[in-house]
């Protein structure tokens, strides 16, 4: 069951073991503190432990300060205190920048973790640190956007702890055709990548798995020049229900670059197989078919 203030906010819960959880509020509908106990005898909204109340159990388990403990901030919770025992806590802290963004957060385990944004508030780099932004930089991140708000490359840096350095990076690039589609995905530390063709309403049609084996630049929508090694080739109805999908693996000893052709093919030949769903007249499915 379910109990409420004054101003009509859930600050206590009750569950059929008879555990109670009950929340304080501040005058800005904040939560400052969190209580969990079997018995709230005396219990006010203020104060879960009725003033000691004979009989009455509950503990405190988390506490909250927003805006610094100042007056007049925004509402950001700034801190974060975890009661493990009567005494033991652990303590969370954050920092926000002068848009209300969470820029740092300093935690327990030396722990702390800084988020740079851009100013249409993108998360363009995310540092990690020893202890505080002030010690070694202990690892890096970036993420790079472009003018449609989508992540095109992600890097991720070795970082020499002793000494707080940034050195190479693992790089994860995306293209995207006109309609905003991911065409090729070329992940971090691989030679191989993912290509995928769409119909005109953005249904992915075929994927193809492989990787670069010409001289010079690759286009990201054509597979002229690459070592395909699996794909699959995957068809509608009307309702947008996938109805049969063909998979293809290449042949150990197929050759030349392309789409895979089947068994019985030009080269690259492959080992196909079929798969086959049929629905009904609601869209549900009704019976599968898989043919080897």
């Amino acid at each position: 069951k379910f109990g409420y203030d004054l101003m009509g906010r859930q600050n206590k819960s009750v569950t059929p073991a008879g555990t109670i959880a009950r929340t304080v509020f501040d005058v800005r509908d904040l939560t400052i503190s969190t209580w969990v106990g079997t018995n709230d005898n005396g219990a006010t909204d203020d104060d879960p432990t009725g003033g000691s109340a004979p009989g009455n159990n509950m503990v405190l388990v988390t506490e909250n300060v927003y805006d610094y403990g100042e007056d007049g901030g925004d509402g950001n919770r700034t801190q974060t205190t975890a009661h493990v025992d009567d005494s033991t806590t652990r303590v969370t802290n954050l920092e926000f920048d002068f848009r209300n963004r969470q820029t740092v957060t300093e935690g327990e385990e030396n722990f702390c973790l800084e988020n740079v944004y851009d100013n249409l508030n993108h998360a363009v780099q995310v540092n990690r640190y020893d202890s505080t932004t002030g010690g070694n930089l202990i690892g890096r991140s970036e993420t790079l956007f472009d003018d449609r708000d989508r992540t095109y490359r992600t890097l991720v840096y070795a970082v020499d702890v002793s000494t707080g350095t940034p050195g190479d990076a693992l790089v994860d690039d995306t293209w995207y055709d006109g309609d905003g589609n991911p065409i090729k995905n070329h992940p971090a530390s691989s030679e191989a990548f993912v290509k995928s063709v769409f119909d005109g309403v953005s249904r992915k049609t075929t994927k193809y798995v492989g990787y670069y084996s010409g001289s010079g630049g690759e286009s990201p929508d054509s597979i002229t020049n690459d070592v395909i090694f699996d794909q699959a080739e995957t068809e509608y109805d009307a309702a947008s229900n996938v109805v049969f999908v063909t998979s293809r693996q290449r042949f150990h000893d197929a050759t030349g670059n392309g789409p895979l052709n089947g068994p019985e093919g030009e080269q690259p030949k492959s080992r196909d197989s079929y798969a086959a769903t049929w629905f009904d007249g609601s869209g549900r499915q009704i019976a599968t078919g898989n043919y080897g």
